[in-house]
């Protein structure tokens, strides 16, 4: 069963009003579309152990009052968003099971924030929260 969502636009106006949106565990596939990142009232994204590809869009900067971000269990790709740093209000960030590289940005301000940081390091990851890392091992 494959699912349809690229369309987030046709979401109900106003879209300030969602303040939280869960769409785990729909099966979900294809990229994560741009448009979402309109959703700017959004506390809480989940949209986890769904089959997503490609990269996180760019429009996730536009979170202005996320505080927890979900998008974990997916084939998500690339670089991991240095624009997270203008989420100020974040305070879970769940990125584990994907195949995403680089860095956490590394902003003082995103690091007092942030109280869980989940994160299943295959690749190169790179980490400066003074948090411990513990690296999962597959054989």
């Amino acid at each position: 069963m494959a699912v349809i969502w690229e369309k987030v636009y046709s979401l109900p106006a106003p879209r300030q009003i969602y303040t939280f949106l869960d769409l785990s565990k729909n099966q979900l596939s294809g990229d994560v579309p741009d448009s979402i990142g309109g959703l700017k009232s959004l506390k809480l994204l989940s949209i986890s152990y769904n089959k997503l590809s490609g990269r996180i869009p760019i429009s996730f900067d536009d979170f202005e009052s996320l505080e927890s971000l979900d998008l974990s269990h997916s084939t998500l790709s690339g670089e991991i968003p240095q624009t997270f740093e203008k989420l100020l209000q974040l305070t879970v960030l769940e990125l584990s099971d994907n195949k995403l590289k680089g860095r956490i940005p590394n902003d003082p301000r995103i690091h007092s924030t942030i109280k869980v940081l989940m994160l299943t390091i295959a690749g190169s990851v790179e980490c400066k929260f003074r948090y411990h890392v513990r690296r999962n091992r597959q054989g």
